[in-house]
C-alpha cells in the first residue's frame, strides 16, 4: 500500500541549463517555489480532511495500574509541510505529511472493518496540474530576474 506520491518533471533540458546558470539562486528559487506549492496543497488537504467530533485525548491503563494519556489532536491540525533531505544531486524534496495522525491512512485506504473514504488522493489529483504550472511560472520568473541582474552586471 503506497502512502506517498511524487511529481517528476522530464524533458526540460532548456530549463535545466537556465537553472545551472543561476547557480545557488536556482536552489533558493526552487526551494521557495516548492514550499509555496506544498503549502497550497497542505491548505487544500486541511480543508478536505475528515473532522471527528470525539475527544482527541486517548487514555489507557498500563500494566502497572497507572493511567497514561496521549493527545494527537485533529487530523487537519497534523497536516504539515516539511523539507526532506534529497537522496540525489540537483533534487529538492518537500513532503506534505499527516504527521502523527496515523488514522488519516485508515480513512484514506480503509480497514478490515471500515470502507475507504478517500480524502487525500482526490485533492492531490486535483492540485497536481495547478502546482506544476505555478511552480514552472515561479521558476521562469526567477530565471528572468537573474538574467536581468546578469545583464546589468550584477551577480
Amino acid at each position: 500500500m503506497a502512502r506517498q506520491s511524487s511529481w517528476q518533471v522530464e524533458g526540460v533540458e532548456d530549463l535545466r541549463k537556465a537553472l545551472a546558470e543561476l547557480g545557488d539562486g536556482a536552489t533558493k528559487a526552487g526551494r521557495a517555489g516548492l514550499r509555496a506549492q506544498a503549502t497550497a496543497v497542505r491548505n487544500e488537504l486541511r480543508a478536505a480532511a475528515p473532522v471527528g467530533t470525539g475527544p482527541t485525548v486517548r487514555k489507557r491503563r498500563l500494566k502497572s495500574g497507572a493511567t497514561a494519556q496521549a493527545d494527537y489532536g485533529r487530523l487537519k491540525d497534523n497536516i504539515r509541510v516539511r523539507e526532506e533531505k534529497a537522496t540525489t544531486d540537483n533534487t529538492l524534496v518537500m513532503m506534505v505529511t499527516t504527521g502523527r495522525a496515523f488514522w488519516g491512512a485508515f480513512q484514506e485506504f480503509g480497514t478490515v472493518n471500515m470502507p475507504a473514504r478517500p480524502w487525500f488522493r482526490p485533492v492531490w489529483d486535483r492540485m497536481e496540474g495547478v502546482v506544476q504550472d505555478q511552480l514552472a511560472a515561479r521558476l521562469r520568473k526567477a530565471i528572468d530576474a537573474a538574467a536581468r541582474r546578469r545583464a546589468k552586471g550584477g551577480r
